[in-house]
């Protein structure tokens, strides 16, 4: 496309085409070593376990499912927050996906 995108150091790039075939050249059956030889069903390509993926999924699925604002107690602190452990704060929002790792 020619949309341009905000990139940042250390974000995995990729694309996927997707082509109209009018007809299969070589059907899954017609090697006995293909992947999907004899396949019955749908077969994953794994991608579902990446964990950049997976986080992206959790974090849009906060994103719909949290109803702000909230309650919150800090259960643990990090060098990179000013919260204590025990600190009760109000969430009014979540960060931005790149910050939320």
């Amino acid at each position: 496309g020619k949309l341009p995108i905000k990139v940042f150091p250390g974000m995995r790039l990729g694309q996927i085409c997707f082509f109209y075939v009018p007809k299969v050249q070589i059907p899954y059956g017609g090697k006995t070593y293909s992947k999907y030889a004899h396949s019955l069903g749908v077969k994953s390509t794994g991608i579902d376990k990446d964990p950049e993926i997976l986080g992206v999924e959790w974090y849009n699925h906060l994103k719909e499912k949290l109803k702000f604002p909230f309650g919150a107690r800090c259960t643990e602190e990090r060098a990179i927050s000013p919260l204590r452990k025990g600190d009760e704060v109000e969430v009014l929002e979540m960060g931005p996906e790149e910050e939320c790792g």
